[in-house]
């Protein structure tokens, strides 16, 4: 049948001539494109079920004038010429018989034309050579083998399906079409891989997903189930090979379309699933693949990078689209190749080698997207984590402007495993895995759209959401006027405006903010409305306090009827109980390690992903006895018990540490102490606890001057606070009106400070505003004083705050003075201040005159409230302001009628002498620059925020 079709399209077209395929799945489309295939021309399959529109571009672009089509697609109406799929040739069989079939054709033949799925953005015609099917036929590992039965179930518009059909017609496999629709109910799969007898079944991850958990045993009598065209969920894995009936392999493909299916694979083991990670493997036949960086140079060791591929594989390019085939296939170096260059194709994709020399994929490069608080956010890791949890068996995440909304919101939409799953459950688990800034607001349906090649369909799930969400924005306010009192309507519009994806249902009086997808900038964004509605300021902690919506309307009715008052005593307490764990901690009897010795230098950093973190490790790699042939990245999280490690892992980390430097912290200005304690307090005690273990070692802690609070609220105030003055008279007078932050940092400064009483070997270095890098003016744009900074340039006014300073200091300075200090065990047991001199501070008012003079603009000092005024305006009106998460903050009046800033007038000042005086004893104290900013690094610095728009 194959041969007589292929005779009748030999009838003038030529070599490559791109003949559609419109047929019903199963043996109709593998019957024509092995015509198409045997007369030497190019198989362009369709897919019936899209739009006729769809259909119609494909066609264009393609440049398809004849397509085949069996019964059931013979009335569609399309501009090109039908050929009948069962119609015999006409008068005879004279011409066809003077013709050899199949035609002899070239290894760079193109067999097929197929189309990206366009989740990356527009669909491209993709030009498939003869060779990267043929290697895949021949792959001895991963292609099917002769006495297999495949079971087809990929759309032929789907790469896979080239395995299906010709990995299996090249080996001589048996081929079983499968009911596409009937695998998407995991029973029905299970019934047709049986009465099929499939040993060999290639499929979406997506339909993976859906059977695993319900009917993990529909493989039992598979020898290979390869899955792919998404990342798989490591527990849909582990139900499947823990089943009584796993196939024999479970495969994790990899591959674009651009490098013809497969280009990389590994069999999943439930080590795999132990480790808690899902390499792709290592490349397949005939492929070959470089991890390069942003130079294009191969990265080394574990770093990550872009994954390029080449080989047999390769796709001739985009069919009619030079510049996109320019962009996507380039030419690239070799490794010790004396400067020859490969062509390859550039995946976008993110990956790293682990110490197996498999390769893991991370995300890809262009589903990352920038949220509030300038954080890059990958959209892929947002999704594997949601998926990791077992909680959800499919999920998108994406970020939109809800309908109403002046700002665009972090957003998963997700179908759950089970009824018994609910958003609450998801974001507990979510939140003790993603920093906040990745934590999506959770939207549940009951299936997600699919895209017809089985994946999940990113942009019809975001269409969905849409809908949805302006449907719910016609919905008249007036249902609920009897079902709240009247403080609880004001506070649930509120709540919409503040959770916008938030069906309303899902509002009522005993709702949880937190547990509806609320972080501290929805704090912010509440707060502020909570003050233009009802008057009243509330404290970020009274939110978290009485998060469900009728105990804060009856709190805020109460706060209307008695007035604001705060109440520290309880704060007061738990500080005091915290900071009193020092008592725990064993004191070492034996001396700390000596790091620099010569079979030493193993060094644990915590933080270096953060400002300063990151310039300590720069310097640190200075240092000729630290060990820097290899960076390790420890995945872990220092709030949890042996942060987070096994302990066989904790206690060989403990033995190969050699010095310790806890520069990591959760600082978050607007949420309370208890939302800081995890990360801050408990982190910094479990570092004590690494130090001790398995031997002595040095802790170097990066604390700040906020642990001694607003210093002028002091009655009998010093004048100076030296390294030694004690934190605990502060508690009860200072600490009280700090952020929850600056408490984290009494309550960690203070128990290193009675540990080092008693002998603990650790050295605290308070830092003051670590404003840039003095050499290039960058500093850390997500910090307070760049926020403030960027948005008192972009309107024009500061607030005018007598007798204020920030203590600013060069990172430049920091890191190599932490160094130098921590060189010599000598050091220990000490506070250092990384602070300028007494006389050396810039004050508030004077920065931001220096900011004028040289920056030109004209920037007009306001009193403090009116200049939270205008900045609630300018949010109000649609201004993006860097500031906004930290609205509570500014606005809070903690004392007096005073927010917490303006209680930092006639702070003390900070002696720094026996900083200075232990730095001189270092031999290289003479290349440390000065501590204090100059107006020279401020320019710079200016410079550099202006430069960022």
């Amino acid at each position: 049948m194959a041969r007589v079709l292929a005779m009748q399209l030999m009838r003038g077209l030529g070599p490559e001539e791109p003949i559609g395929i419109l047929a019903t799945h199963g043996s109709h489309q593998v019957i024509a494109q092995l015509a198409i295939i045997y007369m030497g021309g190019t198989c362009v399959p369709l897919d019936p079920d899209r739009p006729r529109s769809d259909t119609q571009t494909q066609l264009q672009v393609a440049g398809v004038k004849n397509m085949v089509v069996d019964d059931a697609f013979q009335h569609r109406h399309l501009p090109v010429t039908k050929i009948p799929l069962l119609q015999s040739p006409d008068g005879g069989h004279t011409a066809g018989n003077a013709v050899t079939l199949p035609v002899e054709t070239k290894a760079d033949f193109r067999s097929h034309i197929l189309f990206t799925s366009g989740t990356t953005g527009n669909p491209k015609a993709v030009e498939i050579l003869a060779r990267g099917i043929v290697r895949l036929a021949r792959d001895p590992v991963y292609g099917p083998r002769s006495s297999d039965i495949v079971g087809h179930l990929s759309n032929p518009c789907f790469d896979l399906s080239l395995m299906d059909i010709w990995a299996s017609l090249l080996n001589g496999s048996t081929i079983a079409a499968l009911d596409r629709r009937e695998a998407l109910l995991p029973k029905s799969l299970d019934r047709m891989l049986k009465e099929n007898h499939v040993t060999y079944l290639l499929m979406p991850t997506a339909v993976f997903h859906i059977a695993a958990p319900v009917c993990p045993t529909a493989f039992s009598e598979c020898h290979t189930v390869v899955i792919g065209g998404e990342s798989p969920d490591l527990k849909a894995c582990e139900i499947v090979l823990g089943s009584h009936g796993p196939p024999t392999r479970l495969i994790n493909a990899y591959g674009p379309t651009e490098c013809s299916v497969l280009a990389f694979a590994h069999v999943i083991t439930s080590e795999d699933t132990a480790r808690g990670y899902l390499p792709i493997g290592k490349p397949v036949n005939e492929t070959c693949a470089l991890v390069l960086n942003e130079s294009y140079d191969p990265v080394t060791g574990q770093e990550k990078g872009d994954l390029f591929l080449g080989g047999q594989g390769l796709a001739r390019g985009y069919l009619n689209d030079p510049d996109a085939t320019a962009k996507a296939f380039l030419h690239v170096g070799q490794p010790e190749s004396n400067g020859k260059t490969v062509r390859m194709f550039r995946t976008r994709d993110s990956v790293y080698s682990d110490a197996t020399g498999n390769i893991v994929w991370l995300g890809r490069n262009d589903r990352v997207v920038k949220v509030k608080g300038g954080y890059r956010v990958n959209l892929d890791a947002i999704e594997t984590e949601l998926l990791s949890t077992d909680l959800v068996h499919a999920a998108v995440a994406m970020k939109i402007i809800p309908p109403g909304a002046k700002s665009s919101t972090l957003v998963a939409c997700v179908a759950f495993t089970s009824s018994h799953s609910d958003s609450s459950s998801l974001l507990a688990l979510i939140r003790s895995r993603l920093p906040s800034y990745m934590v999506p607001q959770i939207v549940s349906f009951d299936t997600l759209p699919l895209t017809p090649n089985g994946k999940v369909d990113k942009r019809a799930t975001t269409r969905l959401l849409m809908d949805m969400l302006q449907e719910a924005t016609q919905i008249d306010n007036e249902l609920d006027a009897d079902m709240y009192t009247q403080t609880e309507r004001a506070l649930k519009k509120l709540w919409l405006q503040s959770l916008h994806v938030v069906p309303r249902a899902s509002i009522h009086p005993g709702a949880d903010f937190f547990t509806l997808g609320a972080t501290s900038l929805e704090v912010a964004v509440l707060i502020s409305g909570i003050h233009q509605v009802f008057r009243v300021m509330l404290s970020a902690h009274a939110i978290y306090k009485v998060p469900r919506l009728g105990d804060l309307a009856t709190y805020i009715d109460d706060m209307v009827a008695a007035g604001s008052t705060r109440d520290n005593e309880a704060t007061t307490q738990a500080l005091l109980a915290d900071a009193s764990q020092w008592r725990q901690v064993s004191i070492p009897t034996a001396p700390p390690v000596n790091w620099l010795d010569k079979d030493e230098g193993n060094v644990f950093l915590t933080g270096a992903t953060g400002f300063v973190g990151a310039h300590l490790l720069v310097d640190l790699l200075q240092c000729p006895q630290v060990r820097s042939s290899k960076i390790k990245i420890l995945l872990g999280d220092f709030s949890k018990p042996r942060l987070g490690l096994s302990e066989p892992a904790f206690l060989a980390l403990a033995e190969s540490t050699s010095v310790v430097f806890h520069i990591g912290a959760q600082i978050n200005y607007n949420e309370p102490y208890l939302a800081n304690r995890a990360a801050n307090m408990t982190g910094v005690l479990n570092m004590i606890r690494l130090a001790v273990a398995s031997r002595p070692k040095a802790l170097h802690y990066a604390s700040s001057m906020a642990a001694f609070g607003p210093t002028g609220l002091v009655v009998d105030k010093v004048e100076e606070l030296t390294e030694d003055a004690p934190l605990q008279p502060y508690l009860d007078t200072t600490v009280a009106y700090e952020t929850g932050y600056g408490q984290s940092q009494w309550v960690s400064d203070e128990m290193l400070c009675q540990l080092m009483k008693r002998g603990f070997p650790a050295a605290v270095y308070r830092m003051g505003a670590v404003v840039c890098n003095s050499k290039d003016g960058v500093g850390n744009p997500d910090d307070f004083l760049s926020r403030l900074t960027a948005d008192c340039f972009r309107l024009g006014i500061y607030p005018h705050l007598p007798d204020q300073r920030k203590e600013m200091i060069a990172v430049d300075y920091v890191a190599p003075a932490m160094r130098m200090l921590a060189m010599s065990n000598g050091n220990l047991g000490k506070v250092y201040h990384l602070t300028p001199g007494v006389r050396e501070n810039i004050s508030v008012n004077h920065y931001f005159r220096i900011a004028q003079q040289h920056t030109g603009i004209a920037l007009s000092a306001l009193a403090y409230g009116d200049w939270v005024h205008a900045l609630l305006q300018a949010d109000k009106s649609g201004v993006e302001l860097g500031l906004k998460p930290l609205f509570p903050m500014l606005m809070e009046k903690v004392k007096n009628g005073r927010t917490r800033w303006e209680l930092y007038e006639g702070m003390a000042m900070f002696n720094n002498d026996k900083t200075v005086a232990a730095l001189k004893t270092s031999e290289h104290f003479q290349s440390l620059r000065p501590a204090p900013i100059s107006p020279k690094d401020l320019h710079a610095y200016f410079d550099s925020i202006l430069s960022r728009g």
